[in-house]
């Protein structure tokens, strides 16, 4: 059986909905936007294929280990409407462990070990910039 992360525990403890003693309303799913799907999407890829090792609750992982866990945590909390953008899964889902508080962590050849927070965050930024690159001010395509 799969354990839920403790610190997503907050809503499911026994299956059942939980928060302290009342039960509350159920949050609607959020749906993540194109945009943040396919920024996601692309920023899970490029961890993959990076060749970097990623750390998670003491050991080092490839990147298809770690893009499998945090597809699985996007996954998560975007079903209990947790997270909408791709802000919200860096900072949500990607830069620390839901069940021991360490900061995930990753190291690329030749290069300093980053903060998974930051690695994810340069690269959203480098992606939007490319993107950004081939609109005019007012949003449409440049010629």
């Amino acid at each position: 059986m799969h354990r839920v992360p403790e610190a997503l525990e907050s809503d499911w403890r026994g299956g059942q909905p939980f928060s302290g003693h009342r039960r509350h309303k159920t949050r609607q799913a959020a749906e993540l936007s194109s945009t943040a799907k396919t920024e996601t999407a692309v920023l899970l890829n490029e961890l993959q294929s990076s060749g970097c090792q990623f750390y998670r609750n003491g050991s080092w992982h490839t990147g298809a280990e770690a893009r499998n866990h945090l597809q699985m945590k996007l996954d998560y909390l975007v079903r209990r409407g947790r997270i909408a953008t791709s802000e919200e899964f860096i900072e949500k889902a990607a830069t620390k462990s839901s069940m021991s508080g360490q900061p995930y962590l990753v190291r690329c050849p030749d290069e300093k070990e980053l903060p998974s927070a930051a690695w994810l965050g340069e690269r959203l930024r480098r992606l939007r910039d490319t993107r950004n690159q081939g609109k005019s001010p007012s949003g449409g395509k440049s010629p």
